[in-house]
């Protein structure tokens, strides 16, 4: 069973883009990825023209217009890209480029604000205190929406253990909601908690998650059976402990002895990533261990098409039992069996005959399950089909309605 959702009743249809609503910016400390892509697609569907503050990646230009639509439903994606990245190590070396992120969005934003009048400022975090950065537009007549991709201050509990900052985030994190006209929280589990603490119930509406269909395209029609003797389990999204990695590799050094056939493909970049390809060396197992970096889309469409298992493997903490993965609901639309931690907020959504799960950092059951699905491809593929099923009211074509009926009531 999974937890329900109410749909306003533009759920399941199109809200009508020829009327232009108006001017919008996102800003987000990230790259143009995967929910950067859906939201701002889905706000110039709505009929807004929409300028994107976000990371440059190398090789990308600084400032692009791209044009979406034809005729009088044409709308612009203005792209604003920032030349400098996150800084992996210290926490000071963090707060840094997030105080140099925010200078500059600021600045950028309000000027751009004064020359363009948005209607609408969509600020996604980490962190949340970035949402001020809209603060002269929103003086000046703008409604602001803080999407809370990560609940900040658990979060940072979970990476550095500090009680003073993690009190400090959640200071900050009640100013950022009581700032913000509308807030996006990802799960039912992660609402509660803004509200737990006193958050306005009526400006934080749940968005989960979801890739777009636009984004990665799943093969049409029910999966197939994969054929030969390798199974290949992916991992993709960002290397660090916190993720789980760690215990993927260790249950696949087990697996194998049972299920050679056993392959697993991690994509992606992160602080953990030389620590865990150290692991896999001292295992042994770097034959079965593929290690992808950061990937295009279409490589990435190529990694989903060629798997057959998903694996979620947050480690347990305060912060994980409140959200989701954005790569199980990728799994889900793939028709992949998903094999996950056991989480509040993951097994409030999806029940055991949805997913299969292990307890939190218990590479034995990971391992033991791996081995029941390489064995069985009929198993496989009733889980896929299940998973598959269970995502329809989830898949962002569904949550895209909610996210746009919140953000039109403006």
């Amino acid at each position: 069973m999974s937890l329900g959702q109410s749909f306003p009743e533009t759920a399941g249809r199109s809200l009508p883009s020829k009327a232009r609503r108006g001017r919008a910016a996102i800003v987000t400390f990230r790259s143009y990825e995967m929910h950067a892509r859906r939201e701002s697609e889905a706000l110039i569907d709505a009929g807004y023209d929409v300028d994107l503050f976000c990371l440059a990646r190398p090789g990308e230009e600084r400032s692009e217009v791209r044009t979406l639509g034809e005729g009088d439903t044409s709308r612009s994606l203005r792209f604003t890209r920032f030349g400098f990245a996150k800084t992996r190590g210290s926490l000071p070396r963090y707060m840094l480029s997030y105080v140099q992120w925010f200078v500059t969005a600021a600045a950028l934003l309000t000027g751009r604000h004064l020359r363009r009048r948005y209607d609408v400022i969509q600020v996604t975090s980490l962190p949340d205190h970035q949402v001020f950065a809209a603060l002269i537009p929103k003086l000046l007549g703008a409604k602001v929406v803080l999407f809370c991709k990560e609940p900040a201050s658990e979060l940072f509990a979970t990476l550095y253990g500090s009680k003073p900052l993690t009190k400090l985030m959640g200071w900050l994190e009640l100013r950022s909601l009581a700032f913000a006209d509308l807030t996006f929280a990802v799960t039912e589990q992660h609402r509660d908690f803004y509200l737990e603490r006193g958050a306005d119930p009526d400006k934080i509406r749940v968005v989960v998650n979801s890739t777009p269909d636009s984004a990665l395209k799943p093969v049409e029609g029910p999966p197939e059976l994969g054929t030969g003797d390798t199974v290949t389990v992916i991992c993709p999204g960002t290397i660090e402990r916190r993720w789980g990695h760690e215990c993927l590799v260790r249950a696949l050094a087990l697996a194998l002895r049972d299920a050679p056939g056993l392959r697993l493909v991690i994509s992606g970049e992160g602080d953990y990533e030389e620590p865990l390809r150290e692991l896999v060396n001292e295992l042994g197992i770097a034959e079965a261990v593929s290690f992808e970096g950061w990937v295009s889309l279409e490589r990435l469409q190529e990694i989903f098409e060629s798997a057959d298992i998903g694996a979620v493997t947050q480690s347990l903490s305060s912060y994980s039992n409140l959200v989701h993965t954005g790569k199980m609901y990728e799994y889900m639309l793939f028709g992949l069996p998903v094999v996950s931690s056991r989480l509040s907020a993951t097994s409030a959504y999806f029940d055991d005959d949805t997913v299969m799960y292990f307890d939190a950092d218990n590479h034995e059951q990971l391992a033991e399950i791996l081995v029941t699905l390489a064995r069985d491809p009929e198993l496989r593929l009733r889980m896929g089909k299940a998973s598959h099923e269970a995502f329809e009211p989830y898949r962002w074509e569904r949550q895209r309605d909610l996210y746009l009926d919140a953000i039109v009531g403006l």
